[in-house]
């Protein structure tokens, strides 16, 4: 997404949101998700107003629209799929990790592995069960045994015979299977 966000006493006010481009937040541009030239760029002329609070009552995302969209459904549908948590275990402990701090899943030798930034865990679930309720937040199977959490992919690149490599903002690489790739085609292109 493309903002512009300019500093107004105590908000923010953004005037320009575009799909697949660069992120300026007050005069610091970062690129977000290893954004592509190739990627069609679509304008949304909105205005976004983004005010801190004390704390004292809960975070409120409230959007005024002339209809509801398919931009204003994107916007909740992102926004619903940050929420949620995951149970992994790590030395006989019992954690509890949030659905927007994993990177990807996998299961390996009848075992499932939740995958953090800096961490592992070990779910007791099994892959399908997470796959079913992961779906609507923005995780995508990639092989037989992987759950891939599309937020945290940087970039995606050809690899070998058919198949892609997506490398996560941790560094990481993880292959996405040569059945998978049409999937992970429509989920870029906003499920098309």
């Amino acid at each position: 997404y493309r903002l512009c966000i300019l500093p107004v006493k105590n908000a923010f006010h953004v005037k320009t949101l575009a799909f697949h481009g660069d992120m300026v937040y007050n005069g610091i541009t970062e690129t977000n998700r290893g954004a592509k030239e190739d990627y069609p760029q679509r304008s949304i002329a909105m205005e976004i107003k983004i005010t801190k609070t004390d704390g004292s009552q809960p975070d409120l995302l409230e959007i005024h629209c002339r209809e509801v969209g398919d931009e204003v459904r994107e916007i909740i549908g992102f926004v619903r799929s940050r929420g949620g948590s995951l149970t992994g275990y790590d030395d006989n402990r019992q954690y509890t990790v949030a659905v927007g701090d994993v990177y990807y899943i996998e299961a390996v030798d009848n075992r499932v592995f939740i995958y953090t930034k800096d961490k592992t865990y070990e779910s007791r679930a099994k892959l399908y069960e997470l796959e079913n309720m992961l779906c609507d937040k923005h995780f995508l199977r990639i092989s037989k045994s992987t759950l891939l959490n599309l937020i945290k992919v940087n970039c995606v690149k050809p690899a070998l015979n058919g198949r892609f490599s997506a490398v996560l903002f941790n560094e990481e690489q993880v292959i996405i299977s040569r059945k998978y790739v049409p999937d992970l085609k429509r989920a870029l292109n906003g499920g098309k």
